[in-house]
């Protein structure tokens, strides 16, 4: 079976907790935050897929970079040259990992 490998970014928690100036892991904010990302993201640019991180093999929200940032070749997908649209690079900085490589799991 091929492995389907996508570039993108994932939440980063530590990241989202410094941006609201809070320590508390159950803070409302958090999903707030998240869910008001997804909600404003366009979907047909960036879509999102569940993935797993290749090197803990963690489950993953990702947000990827553009539709062709999917592909069965992980090093030829890391090689591509895919700058995400400005207002997600926007969004990826104060919440965000990555862009990163992930196993696709699916959409």
């Amino acid at each position: 079976m091929l492995q389907n490998y996508v570039k993108g970014y994932t939440f980063d928690w530590d990241k989202i907790k410094t941006f609201l100036s809070t320590d508390d892991d159950n803070d409302g904010r958090i999903d707030d935050v998240v869910y008001g990302v997804l909600d404003f993201i366009d979907r047909d640019t960036n879509p999102t897929c569940m993935a797993r991180r290749c090197d803990t093999r963690e489950s993953a929200l990702v947000i990827m970079l553009r539709p062709e940032a999917m592909d069965i070749d992980r090093d030829a997908l890391e090689a591509k040259d895919l700058d995400p649209p400005r207002y997600l690079a926007q969004l990826a900085e104060p919440l965000m990992s990555g862009p990163d490589i992930f196993e696709f799991r699916s959409w």
